[in-house]
């Protein structure tokens, strides 16, 4: 008897406690409920997220490599950009040679030409004008000769014939 007072006791309580929590525990559940949704939504973002994240992590990687590749490159670069600096400095020395070359032996020559040149153009320039009277005086000059060395001639054949009869003079006396 008392253990069903006890029962009929518990009971009354069960009965008074859904009463009075009844529409807070329904409440409860629709909350949890919601909660559940929220959850699972979160659970399809962070599917997303972890989507996009193995898809950053394969870009950074890919990045890694092209950056690899680039610091390769560029330590290519940088060997070239040496090795054109240590020719660009044989370059440098080989032009400083000429150019004390030119100065010291080709501008020396080229003046000592100069000096030479000059004086003989102008002597020519000057002495043209003889050498043409020169030429005409000669052409005048080797007509005289001509006609003196026919003279000549003529004159050697007298004397010749002269000769001839003077010796023949000579004998005859």
């Amino acid at each position: 008897a008392i253990s069903d007072v006890v029962k009929q006791e518990v009971q009354s309580v069960k009965t008074e406690l859904r009463s009075e929590l009844g529409g807070e525990i329904n409440a409860l559940k629709g909350e949890l409920t919601e909660v559940k949704a929220d959850v699972n939504e979160m659970k399809t973002d962070l599917a997303g997220v972890k989507e996009d994240l193995a898809e950053v992590k394969a870009e950074v990687a890919e990045v890694k490599t092209d950056l690899a590749g680039v610091k390769e490159d560029l330590t290519e670069v940088k060997a070239e950009v040496a090795e054109m600096k240590i020719g660009l400095a044989e370059v440098k020395a080989d032009v400083r040679t000429i150019n004390l070359k030119l100065e010291n032996e080709v501008d020396f020559k080229l003046r000592l030409l100069l000096e030479n040149y000059m004086p003989a153009a102008k002597r020519y320039e000057t002495e043209s004008g003889q050498v043409e009277t020169l030429q005409s005086d000669m052409g005048t000059v080797k007509k005289a000769v001509e006609a003196h060395s026919g003279i000549l001639n003529q004159h050697s054949e007298m004397i010749r014939e002269h000769s001839e009869q003077l010796s023949k003079l000579v004998r005859l006396a």
